[in-house]
């Protein structure tokens, strides 16, 4: 097996390393009391970061962790409406 060094160790997770903003994001959400959906515009921002190698017995895997938030367009002075955390790893 060939070692891999450097930053092209994360395999196809290398691209995503760094700080992300978008801003033509579509809420389509469903409301139950109208029985009607509603669009609603949004921006959000991700962070990916490198980990340290996480081994699991034989298994050697590279990651990222990453936070994802997203605000509707307006309320950028509020808390989010989406707030996601979490790892990808690649093996």
């Amino acid at each position: 097996m060939t070692t891999i060094l450097g930053p092209q160790k994360l395999g196809p997770l290398t691209p995503l390393v760094g700080d992300w903003e978008g801003d033509v994001g579509i809420d389509l959400s469903y409301h139950n009391k109208d029985d009607e959906t509603t669009e609603t515009s949004y921006f959000e921002k991700a962070s990916f970061r490198p980990i340290p190698v996480v081994e699991n017995g034989q298994q050697s895997m590279e990651g990222l962790n990453y936070q994802m938030t997203a605000w509707r367009h307006g309320e950028e002075a509020m808390d989010p409406f989406h707030d996601e955390v979490g790892y990808l790893l690649w093996d």
